[in-house]
C-alpha cells in the first residue's frame, strides 16, 4: 500500500513538473438576484498545462460544489487539488503534545512526562526527564496556598523544583520540539484568512481552448429607474443596474450579464473533512472455567478415528480457497461494473448547457440582461450600468385609496411595459415637465404588463367616502328535518364623492377593499379586481364632483332547531314576505300544537302550585295544633280543615298525573311533526 502511494506521488510530481503554468483570465461574469454569481475563465493553451486559482477560505465550499472544467480540444482534465482543511482540534490532537485545550505550564509539563528537558531556575539549570507536576497545599496563618512542583529524574536522582522558580524550560527531544512548532503553526493558520490555492491540470496536445466556470456568493444586483413625463403624454423610462465587484480581482474587459429570477441556491460545506462517529465495541471477556470434580471410571468409551478429523480439515482447506477465488472474481466483476462511462464530448456538454439556459429564459423563469460592451471594474468598486432606455405608453391619473390617504388621492400613472424587457423591481424617480415630481416603487413587471405608479399627493383633488348599511332582509325560509334554515341578505354601500378642483378634466382610479364573503353588485362593469382590491375608473370634469358607488351584498344562512323555536319567533317568520304558503301552513300548525302543549303545561303547573300551597298550609296548621289542647274547639277546627285539604290533594295529584300524560302525548306529536317536516 505504501509503495502504491509512493508511485502515485511520484507520478503527480512528474505531471506537475512537465505541466506549463498558464494564465486563465476572467472572461464572463453572470450576476443573479439570488445572491450568487457565475464566473467563467477561458484561455488558449498548448500541450500539458496547469493553472492556479486563489480564493478565500469561505468561498471554497461554493467552488467545490459548482466547479465546471471543459477542455474543448479533446484534452483530458486531471485531478483538481487543493489543501485539505482538517478540523483544528483534530489536527492538534495528532501531535505528541496536545495543545487543544490551551493548557497551562503545569498541564503542559504533565503531558511531556518522560521527555528530557533543560530547566532554568533561579539557582541554576537542571537537566533530566520529566516525571510530572504535583500539587501541594501550604498553610500560612490559616490561609491556604496551592503550590505546584516539577519533579525531574536527573542523574539517577529525583529532584523537585517549585514552578514559581522555573524561568524557562527547553525540550531536548527533537520530535517533541518539532511537534510543538507544528502545533503552534497550526494554531496560527487557524487565524489565517488568506486565500486558498486550487490547482487545475490539463493534459493534451496542440493548441486548444479551456474553460473554467464556478459559482460564488455575490451581492444581489439592484435596479433603479427614472420616468420622464412631458405635457404631450409621452414618457421615457430609463433603468440602471447597480453592481458591485466585491472580489479580490479586477474585472478587465469581462462580458457581463445580469439575470433576474429566483434559482434555488444553497451552501453545503464540502471543504471541511467530515468524520463519521463509529461505535466502540468492547472485547468480550469470559471468566476462567472452574475445575470440575468427576466420579470414578465407567465402561470404556470408543473414540472415533482421528484420520476422519484430518480428512475433514484437508477437505475444508481447498473449499475455503475456492471461496476466496470466487470472491476475487466477484471483485473483478464489480470493478468492471464501476468503470467510468465514456466521457461526454465537451462541445456537446456546452451545447446542452446553453440550450438549458436558453430554455429557462424562454419559459420566463430567468430573465437576462446581457451587457453589450465589455465591462472593466476594479476590485472593491461599484458601478451603474444602463439597461433600459426606451419610451413607454402611459396614462396620467389620480389614484385614491382610503388606506393611503383618507382625503387626497395620489398623483400617478398607469404605464404599460412596452420596452420588450422584463423590468425587475426597484425605485422609480419621476420627473414631470422638467422638474422632480416624486418617487415611486415598481414591482417585477413582465413584457406588455400594465402597472400603476403613484409618486405624489394630489392636492388639486379631494375624495370623501361615505358608508351606509341597508336593513337586513330575509330572502328565503325552509324547513328540513326539524331545522328551520333562514337566509338573510346584508347590503353595504360605499359612495366616494370625487371633487376635481383643476381647470381641466381628470381621470381617477378608486380602489376599494375586497371583503371575503361579500359580492360586488355595483358597479356591474368596468371594475378591475386584484388580490385585495377593486378598482374603478371615472373621469371628472373640471371643477365638478362625481360619485362612485360600490354596493356589496352578503347572504348569511342561520339554522334554528324547530324543537326550540318560540311562538313569538314563529309569528315573526309568518310575517315575512318570502315565506311559502306550504311553510306558512306548517308553521301555523306547529304554532297550534305548541299552543295546545303550552295550555296543558300551564294547567299542570297551576295544579302543582296549588299542591305546594296546601302543603305549606298544612305544615302551619300542624304547628298550631301542637300549641292547643286536643279536646278544644280550635283543635277540632284545624283537624277538620286538614281532612278537607287531604281530599283536595288527592284530587290535585290525580289531575297532575293526567295532565303530565297529556303533556307527553302532545310533545310527542310535536316531535313527530317536526321530524317529518320538509318544506321550502
Amino acid at each position: 500500500m505504501s509503495a502504491m502511494r509512493m508511485w502515485t506521488a511520484a507520478i503527480l510530481a512528474l505531471l506537475t513538473v512537465q505541466s506549463v503554468q498558464a494564465e486563465v483570465p476572467l472572461r464572463n461574469v453572470v450576476l443573479f438576484t439570488s445572491g450568487v454569481g457565475y464566473f467563467e475563465r477561458s484561455a488558449e493553451i498548448e500541450g500539458d498545462s496547469a493553472t492556479e486559482l486563489a480564493l478565500k477560505t469561505d468561498q471554497m465550499a461554493d467552488l467545490i460544489k459548482s466547479l465546471v472544467l471543459v477542455d474543448e480540444g479533446g484534452g483530458r482534465i486531471s485531478a483538481v487539488t487543493y489543501d485539505a482543511r482538517d478540523p483544528l482540534d483534530r489536527t492538534l490532537k495528532s501531535f505528541s503534545v496536545d495543545l487543544t485545550d490551551n493548557p497551562g505550564l503545569p498541564a503542559l509539563l504533565n503531558r511531556m512526562r518522560g521527555v528530557p528537558v533543560r530547566v532554568k531556575t533561579a539557582s541554576g539549570e537542571l537537566t533530566g526527564e520529566v516525571l510530572g507536576v504535583e500539587v501541594h497545599e501550604r498553610w500560612v496563618d490559616e490561609q491556604k496556598f496551592i503550590e505546584c512542583a516539577l519533579n525531574v529524574f536527573s542523574d539517577g536522582v529525583i529532584k523537585s523544583v517549585l514552578m514559581d522558580q522555573v524561568q524557562w524550560f527547553e525540550p531536548l527531544d527533537e520530535k517533541v520540539r518539532a511537534d510543538l512548532a507544528a502545533a503552534l503553526d497550526t494554531l496560527a493558520s487557524g487565524l489565517d484568512r488568506d486565500k486558498k490555492t486550487i490547482r487545475l491540470n490539463f493534459a493534451g496536445k496542440d493548441k486548444r481552448r479551456v474553460r473554467v466556470g464556478y459559482m460564488l456568493e455575490a451581492p444581489v444586483w439592484k435596479t433603479s429607474y427614472r420616468l420622464v413625463l412631458d405635457e404631450k403624454g409621452s414618457a421615457l423610462l430609463q433603468g440602471w443596474a447597480h453592481i458591485e465587484n466585491t472580489t479580490d480581482e479586477d474585472w478587465r474587459g469581462v462580458q457581463l450579464a445580469l439575470v433576474s429570477g429566483r434559482p434555488i441556491s444553497f451552501i453545503q460545506n464540502l471543504y471541511d473533512p467530515i468524520y463519521l462517529r463509529r461505535p466502540v465495541v468492547q472485547n468480550e471477556l469470559y471468566a476462567s472455567a472452574v475445575p470440575q470434580l468427576y466420579g470414578g471410571a465407567v465402561d470404556s468409551i470408543a473414540f472415533g478415528d482421528e484420520s476422519d478429523v484430518f480428512a475433514e480439515q484437508e477437505f475444508a482447506a481447498p473449499k475455503a480457497f475456492a471461496v476466496g477465488r470466487a470472491g476475487g472474481a466477484r471483485l473483478r466483476r464489480q470493478d468492471a461494473a464501476m468503470a467510468p462511462a465514456p466521457a461526454m464530448a465537451p462541445a456537446e456538454m456546452l451545447r446542452e448547457t446553453v440550450q438549458a439556459a436558453a430554455t429557462g429564459r424562454e419559459t420566463g423563469e430567468l430573465f437576462s440582461y446581457p451587457v453589450d460592451e465589455p465591462v472593466t471594474l476594479p476590485r472593491r468598486q461599484s458601478a451603474m450600468i444602463p439597461i433600459v432606455n426606451k419610451d413607454v405608453r402611459l396614462e396620467k391619473l389620480s389614484i385614491y385609496n382610503e388606506g393611503a390617504d383618507a382625503k387626497f388621492p395620489l398623483n400617478g400613472v398607469e404605464f404599460t411595459n412596452t420596452t420588450g424587457l422584463f423590468l425587475m423591481q426597484g425605485p422609480v424617480s419621476v420627473f414631470e415637465d422638467g422638474i422632480y415630481a416624486g418617487d415611486a416603487r415598481l414591482n417585477d413587471t413582465a413584457r406588455n404588463e400594465a402597472r400603476l405608479l403613484s409618486y405624489a399627493v394630489d392636492l388639486a383633488s379631494e375624495v370623501k367616502p361615505e358608508r351606509k348599511s341597508a336593513p337586513e332582509r330575509i330572502t328565503s325560509l325552509k324547513a328540513v328535518h326539524g331545522v328551520l334554515w333562514v337566509t338573510r341578505l346584508y347590503e353595504d354601500t360605499t359612495e366616494y364623492a370625487v371633487r376635481n378642483k383643476r381647470d381641466k378634466a381628470r381621470r381617477y382610479l378608486i380602489e376599494h377593499p375586497i371583503r371575503s364573503d361579500w359580492e360586488l353588485v355595483e358597479p356591474a362593469k368596468g371594475v378591475e379586481k386584484t388580490r385585495d382590491l377593486y378598482r374603478c375608473r371615472t373621469e371628472v370634469p373640471a371643477g365638478k364632483t362625481e360619485a362612485v358607488r360600490f354596493v356589496e351584498r352578503r347572504n348569511v344562512s342561520q339554522s334554528i332547531m324547530l324543537s326550540n323555536i318560540s311562538t313569538d319567533n314563529i309569528e315573526f317568520y309568518l310575517r315575512q314576505s318570502r315565506i311559502s304558503s306550504a311553510l306558512k301552513q306548517a308553521l301555523q300548525k306547529l304554532a297550534g300544537l305548541q299552543a295546545a302543549l303550552a295550555e296543558v303545561r300551564a294547567k299542570r303547573v297551576d295544579r302543582e302550585r296549588r299542591v305546594k300551597e296546601i302543603t305549606d298550609e298544612q305544615n302551619r296548621i300542624r304547628e298550631n295544633m301542637k300549641a292547643v289542647a286536643r279536646p278544644s274547639d280550635s283543635y277540632s277546627m284545624w283537624e277538620g280543615k286538614l281532612v278537607q285539604q287531604e281530599k283536595e290533594l288527592d284530587r290535585l295529584r290525580l289531575e297532575i298525573e293526567e295532565l303530565r300524560a297529556d303533556e307527553m302525548k302532545k310533545q310527542g306529536e310535536i316531535n313527530d311533526f317536526i321530524a317529518k317536516l320538509n318544506v321550502e
